[in-house]
């Protein structure tokens, strides 16, 4: 049995490890605007 290791990321707040599905991701676009990316 093959276990897969769930994707990581390190959180800007805390700096801490967690699974990619538990952060929000927070984008800026080339015009300025900041906004929560929903599609991931």
């Amino acid at each position: 049995m093959v276990n897969k290791k769930k994707p990581e990321r390190t959180c800007m707040g805390c700096n801490e490890q967690k699974e990619k599905n538990s952060l929000l991701r927070i984008v800026k676009s080339k015009d300025g605007i900041i906004e929560v990316d929903l599609t991931r």
